[in-house]
């Protein structure tokens, strides 16, 4: 006669806790806000809306190749600033000037139509016309809103942290005409290579360009833009 075979333990309860709580932490979480089942498209729309009700904020113009054309015989490295309202902005500049092939600082400031630049070897401030200055900062976000919804087929490419915040980005195409409003000098047919990464909060933290955007741009240009202190940055 076969002996029975004994029966299997049940695990007890106090064994599974763990596992419960482990499984019960994974739900009450949920899924992101990067995981809400919204296509690049719709994450790049709800970004535009965001950021364009963005009154104030610091930025960060760098490059990862190449520099950017400022004045004759100058070419911008990199540039910080704030952005405080719809026409004040201040940023200090560090340059080079190719023919003495050496770095100076600048200090632009605007305050509606009228602004100064720090002249590079005196230091003293000099009247420019808003209009000769390489980039417009006036209703900053409004500019980014429409440089967002003008990014042709977006997709998915990654996800990051910046600042802190879990951003998704976003890869597509985009053309001089669409970037024109925040580069006047922008080609409007030439066409550039964009990545956007946009927070859980639906703002964007950064954005790349990668492509020849100005006239005299040089190959293999790639401009990035990095954004932080939405709304609370302040010039004084």
């Amino acid at each position: 006669m076969t002996a029975a075979t004994p029966a299997r333990p049940r695990p007890r309860l106090s064994s599974l806790l763990p596992i419960v709580a482990v499984f019960a932490l994974i739900v009450a979480c949920g899924p992101s806000s990067e995981d809400d089942g919204a296509t690049a498209q719709e994450r790049l729309a709800r970004a535009a809306e965001r950021i364009q009700q963005v009154t104030s904020i610091d930025f960060t113009l760098s490059h990862d190749e190449g520099e950017t054309p400022l004045l004759p015989g100058v070419a911008l490295q990199q540039a910080e600033g704030t952005v405080d309202g719809p026409d004040r902005a201040i940023v200090d500049v560090e340059a080079m000037v190719t023919f003495t092939n050496s770095f100076v600082t600048m200090n632009i400031k605007v305050d509606g139509e009228n602004a100064t630049m720090t002249d590079p070897i005196s230091g003293n401030p000099l009247p420019l016309q808003t209009s000769a200055l390489p980039f417009n900062l006036r209703n900053l976000g409004e500019t980014l809103s429409g440089i967002l919804n003008g990014i042709m087929d977006p997709s998915f490419s990654g996800d990051e942290t910046v600042d802190g915040v879990a951003s998704r980005v976003i890869a597509g195409t985009i053309t001089g005409a669409e970037i024109k409003p925040l580069i006047p000098g922008a080609v409007d047919d030439l066409q550039q290579q964009i990545e956007v990464w946009v927070g859980e909060d639906d703002l964007p933290r950064k954005v790349r360009i990668a492509g020849l955007l100005l006239s005299n741009d040089a190959d293999g240009v790639i401009r990035v833009l990095s954004f932080r202190n939405f709304d609370s940055a302040r010039i004084p």
